[in-house]
């Protein structure tokens, strides 16, 4: 089939990506095959690696389907970008383009998907980049108007707490099984090593965890410690840079001594697979490292032993979180100034900060200890963690959390800090979001809660 040639406003794909974000439930199009397209649920806009957005759910020519999207300039960007030999691209049901003019014949090849040509009705002007554009990740839930508009915020925060608490009997329930099958020591050490990856290294420092556990650490020397995980992690380097000052010098060297004795032959065992980002210098694989080794001179790698005695102190709750988040919050006058070995950070910085010593607290401390007292029938124990749960502080640091509750939800920027002020608030909208607004794919008509909210 012939396309002629239509002279179309420029938009870049991050802003035709930002429309199709905001397309209404029932939005339809036609395909260039002539073939409608419904828009039931637009995907959840994907920033990273793959497909523009995941999870979509059109109806095309009468037949409902679920799968991605992805977004060009033209058809034939789909070869240019080499989707076609990348697995990642396997699930796409619809290529939306802005025009099917190709420029010149080498480029005229086209995917065997079907083809949106995204019409410029959808396209206002406006003006936007990048910046702007991912605070607008999450398109608007038909839930937004009624759950809003029949809670006070207070109401809103109490519904979220509770459903919190439903997310962290449900970590509890996970926690019950690795204790029962690792022991409740290995266990914490197993997701310490996990958290201090984040997102983009959990799996380098749970494989970081494997090779550490296969050293005897029965002697608990810190030293030793450390020289395993950097030995391990092969960030450790070579030789004694001259950029580094001397303190950092005389560490490498003792890390050094230590290694040299300690360290195993490595044959068929692959090197650490970083994720090494062009992001702030703050983030780098090295500073996460530092802030584990860190962690663990505090804790030892006895870490629920060291805790319980925190929590078990004659202190009132907020006095008892106040000691968690100081232990958790890890700084170190000499590794807290660089970005590896060998570079200085402009500025110093915390190698853990307050809102990520939060998370770990509420994602693994409590869940963990919580689980750890159900299995000892520890009911004061027990009631203590949930007492300390419900007044742990919001880490105001989880973008699902604030942008779902702004984005999705509606809720006015000025309520969100008073609805999404502690931390199993913040478990509660993550909790409705995983479960119901990605389990059903955005169907909000499906929803327990929309269906509760719009029968009140």
């Amino acid at each position: 089939m012939e396309f002629p040639f239509q002279e179309k406003k420029t938009y870049s794909e991050w802003e035709v990506q930002y429309a199709w974000n905001r397309l209404g439930f029932g939005t339809l199009l036609t395909s260039t095959n002539g073939l409608e397209v419904e828009v039931l649920y637009p995907g959840r806009w994907n920033f990273e690696g793959g497909p523009d957005f995941i999870n979509a759910r059109l109806k095309i020519g009468g037949a409902e389907l679920s799968g991605d999207i992805e977004i060009h300039n033209t058809p034939s960007d789909w070869f240019l970008h080499g989707h076609d030999n990348d697995a990642k691209y396997n699930n796409v049901i619809l290529h939306v383009v802005r025009t099917h003019h190709c420029c010149n014949a080498a480029s005229s090849k086209t995917p065997a998907i079907i083809t949106v040509i995204f019409p410029d009705s959808h396209l206002p002007a406006f003006d936007c980049n990048r910046k702007n554009i991912s605070l607008k990740k999450y398109s608007r839930g038909l839930c937004a108007d009624e759950m809003v508009s029949l809670m006070e915020p207070t109401q809103l925060t109490t519904f979220l707490c509770s459903l919190g608490e439903n997310r962290l009997n449900k970590k509890a329930i996970i926690f019950i099984n690795e204790i029962l099958t690792n022991g409740a020591e290995e266990t914490f050490l197993i997701h310490l090593f996990e958290a201090a990856g984040y997102k983009n290294n959990r799996q380098p420092f749970m494989n970081l965890y494997r090779r550490f556990s296969t050293y005897d650490m029965s002697d608990h020397e810190n030293m030793k410690v450390e020289a395993v995980i950097w030995g391990e992690s092969g960030l450790l380097p070579s030789k004694v840079f001259l950029k580094c000052d001397n303190q950092m010098q005389h560490y490498i060297s003792s890390l050094w001594s230590h290694w040299w004795k300690l360290k195993k032959d490595k044959i068929n065992l692959p090197e650490m697979a970083w994720v090494k980002s062009a992001g702030r210098p703050c983030n780098t694989p090295w500073r996460r490292t530092a802030g584990l080794i860190v962690l663990l001179r505090k804790l030892g790698l006895s870490p629920l032993t060291h805790l319980l005695t925190i929590i078990n102190q004659n202190l009132n709750t907020k006095e008892i979180i106040n000691e968690l988040i100081n232990v958790f919050s890890c700084d170190d006058e000499m590794l807290g100034i660089y970005s590896d070995f060998n570079t200085k950070l402009k500025i110093a910085a915390l190698l853990i900060g307050r809102s990520r010593a939060i998370e770990i607290i509420g994602n693994i401390v409590i869940p963990l200890v919580y689980a750890y007292s159900k299995i000892n029938k520890n009911n004061i124990l027990e009631k203590r963690m949930l007492e300390i749960w419900k007044e742990l502080p919001s880490s105001k640091s989880n973008s699902i959390a604030l942008r779902v509750s702004f984005e999705r939800w509606g809720v006015r920027k000025n309520e969100i800090k008073e609805i999404v002020k502690s931390f199993p608030a913040e478990q509660g909208i993550i909790f409705i979001y995983k479960n119901l607004c990605e389990y059903l794919q955005m169907n909000c008509k499906e929803c327990p809660i929309y269906s509760r909210f719009k029968g009140a």
